[in-house]
């Protein structure tokens, strides 16, 4: 209810990357991203809380309904004050900026998924807001290159998360899992990003591409399974894109076939990426026993294994390697 797994998800990930990498973050980093994580999360279901008061929803958005003047007056405000103090005091300035691009961009994620209703008046609002937001990245002290990257997601992200609610055929549509998990795993790299110098950008490009492809994976299963189970999220991928939903597990197996060639044959790739490929093979092999026991599970149970079955993994893998000694 809380939300806590994502933030514990976020630096469980973030750890095994730093590790790779053999980079030493600072704590500020750490903590940065653990509430930047848990904010993101409450004001994501707050927001799904009370879109959903004419629909019902599912325990989760009765619980954010329930409390919404607790989380939304008292506790976002107090994170969001807590992370500008980390942001000014704690951080570099060049990883501050970094993060200020990743925020802004969030704030597009936000923007395109908040409520189901007053779809013409949120898609014009938002056009001006993700025009806003894509100006602001080229204005912020980075180097070409992120400056690009960001802008090119900033724009894709604007243009089929906002302006595809002015038209209700849903095959126009992209769905919010590939957005947010891109979007996810662009945060558990960013220190990582910052503080690696001997890697290269290639080395970091292959773990983006790792970490979204497992976190994709994630979502997927859970909306897949939510959808069977009858709690639909107008969204989700399984909505959107139903023929490709039904393919989930073949997905799944090849995901996790690809991340475990790539563990098995490091040198082929760039550089010390065989630990974190082989955090994510384990990761989907729980996701795929997770996914052949589901119809056992309702969608809240569903929910708590598939995110169990991205931690302990990884968890367990950060022991063995001697991180947390």
């Amino acid at each position: 209810m809380l939300s806590l797994e994502a933030p514990i998800i976020a630096v469980i990930w973030q750890t095994l990357m730093a590790h790779t990498h053999r980079v030493a973050l600072i704590p500020g980093t750490t903590a940065g991203l653990a509430l930047c994580v848990w904010l993101i999360y409450l004001i994501d279901r707050l927001l799904d809380g009370l879109s959903a008061a004419d629909m019902g929803g599912d325990i989760r958005h009765a619980f954010y309904r329930r409390h919404w003047r607790l989380i939304g007056l008292v506790v976002i405000p107090l994170v969001t004050a807590l992370l500008v103090w980390i942001a000014l005091y704690l951080i570099p300035e060049g990883l501050l900026w970094q993060c200020s691009a990743l925020v802004l961009l969030v704030a597009i994620y936000l923007a395109c998924f908040p409520a189901q209703h007053h779809r013409r008046f949120v898609g014009a609002l938002g056009g001006l807001i993700g025009f806003g937001v894509i100006v602001g990245i080229f204005m912020l002290p980075l180097d070409a290159g992120p400056k690009i990257q960001f802008a090119i997601i900033g724009l894709l992200m604007m243009t089929f998360g906002f302006f595809h609610r002015l038209d209700k055929a849903a095959s126009s549509r992209i769905p919010k899992e590939p957005l947010g998990s891109l979007l996810f795993s662009l945060g558990c790299s960013a220190g990582v990003q910052f503080f690696s110098t001997g890697d290269g950008a290639a080395a970091i490009s292959m773990d983006v591409l790792l970490l979204w492809m497992v976190f994709s994976m994630n979502m997927f299963g859970i909306s897949r399974h939510e959808n069977e189970s009858g709690t639909v999220d107008g969204h989700s991928v399984a909505v959107l894109w139903p023929r490709l939903s039904q393919f989930y597990p073949v997905v799944l197996l090849g995901c996790l076939v690809a991340c475990a060639a790539i563990a098995l044959v490091p040198a082929a790739f760039p550089a010390r990426t065989g630990e974190l490929a082989l955090g994510c093979a384990l990761s989907l092999l729980l996701m795929g026993i997770v996914w052949l026991g589901r119809s056992r599970l309702g969608p809240l149970s569903y929910r708590v294994l598939a995110d169990l079955a991205l931690t302990a993994p990884v968890a367990v893998l950060l022991l063995q390697l001697g991180v947390f000694k």
